[in-house]
């Protein structure tokens, strides 16, 4: 069976390492013979040092799915097309707008580099800071602070783009038309899955699971959530109970 985490808010915590108690048990998994995917809004880079060594080498699904990557190695992406960077960013200039732009790897800044959420950016300091010609695509935008969105949001559905929100803050991702983290998956397995998720950007995973499970409270995922596990003191022991009970009550 394939097994999807999504990772922030879901089994990784305030932006810290996963836990070995999940770990071992996503080891387990692995073990029992099932298949883990780990989809994120992160880009890959920004994954890896969230997920524990062991798990290095399952499929990754990153930037809100446009990068796919299995075995260390990148298997497939969907990019910004050029015409519509050169869009984007120009709306983004007259915002006054800090963002990232995330390549394969590597990456390049515009706006403010002082910005308090880019020392998150490249934790392992194996990527470099590039000028953006340098990139070998665009995989997605990721802007942290601007004036008021109203041009570019009204620009949006002419473009081919997807705007990705993040709950509760104000920043956002762009994304290559249609991307999101099922079409990713979907796009290099056809198989059933189960999910566990927490927020917006788990949602189209969750509307095709057999089976999904809610981290904390989420009202959009209600409707497609078969579980939930709540925010306590016992969250991360009670996702292992889970996964350890899906893990043999499901065939492989």
């Amino acid at each position: 069976m394939q097994f999807i985490f999504d990772l922030d808010g879901t089994i990784v915590f305030n932006g810290k390492k996963m836990s070995t108690l999940i770990a071992d048990e996503l080891v387990a998994l692995k073990e029992y013979g099932h298949d883990v995917t780990f989809a994120s809004a992160r880009g890959i880079r920004d994954m890896l040092p969230v997920i524990d060594e062991r798990l290095h080498d399952v499929r990754l699904i990153g930037a809100n799915g446009a990068v796919i990557w299995e075995n260390q190695k990148l298997r497939r992406y969907v990019d910004i097309d050029h015409e519509t960077f050169r869009t984007v960013t120009a709306i983004l200039k007259d915002i006054d707008a800090t963002y990232l732009i995330d390549g394969h790897w590597d990456y390049s800044i515009a706006g403010d580099e002082e910005h308090p959420f880019l020392p998150m950016i490249n934790v392992l300091q194996d990527a470099k800071e590039v000028p953006v010609d340098e990139l070998q695509f665009i995989s997605k935008l990721l802007v942290l602070e601007c004036g008021d969105p109203t041009p570019l949001l009204d620009q949006i559905p002419t473009l081919n783009i997807t705007r990705h929100r993040y709950r509760d803050e104000a920043r956002f991702d762009l994304t290559g038309e249609n991307v999101n983290k099922r079409a990713g998956f979907q796009s290099v397995c056809a198989e059933d899955y189960i999910m566990f998720g927490n927020d917006l950007n788990d949602l189209p995973l969750f509307q095709k699971a057999i089976h999904s499970v809610m981290i904390g409270d989420f009202a959009p995922l209600f409707p497609y959530a078969k579980e939930q596990i709540q925010l306590n003191a016992r969250t991360e022991a009670t996702i292992v109970e889970t996964i350890r009970s899906l893990k043999e009550k499901h065939t492989i």
